[in-house]
């Protein structure tokens, strides 16, 4: 499922893709809210830039490349879960800016959250 420019996805559910981007791709300004990705042989979420993810989950994405949520540029994560991924929960690579709140990043085989390039990262952390 691709979203491209100006769009919203409301409890959207991808399943079972192949390929190399992401099973639910931004490639510029989206909101996805309640979207659900799971068992795919890729990432679970990918976006380039200017998104935003509320309330997603991106399960059981196995591969070695699949990452739970694959974001570059800006964008930001709110009440988000990733686990059982190939990878990373979440792979920043290259992000200017982004804004992680309140996300749970559990049981994924490298990383929890994994940081490449970021100049700039704001999270909420709980102890």
């Amino acid at each position: 499922m691709s979203f491209s420019g100006l769009c919203f996805g409301i409890r959207c559910e991808v399943a079972y893709c192949a390929g190399t981007n992401g099973a639910i791709s931004c490639t510029n300004t989206a909101s996805l809210i309640g979207c659900y990705s799971h068992d795919n042989t890729k990432p679970g979420f990918y976006s380039f830039s200017n998104s935003s993810f509320i309330a997603c989950v991106s399960a059981n994405n196995t591969g070695a490349s699949s990452d739970g949520f694959l974001i570059n540029f800006n964008n930001n994560l709110f009440c988000c879960i990733s686990y059982g991924n190939g990878r990373a929960g979440l792979l920043l690579n290259n992000a200017q800016f982004a804004f992680v709140m309140g996300c749970i990043f559990v049981d994924n085989t490298t990383f929890g959250f994994n940081a490449n390039w970021s100049t700039r990262l704001a999270t909420e952390t709980t102890n």
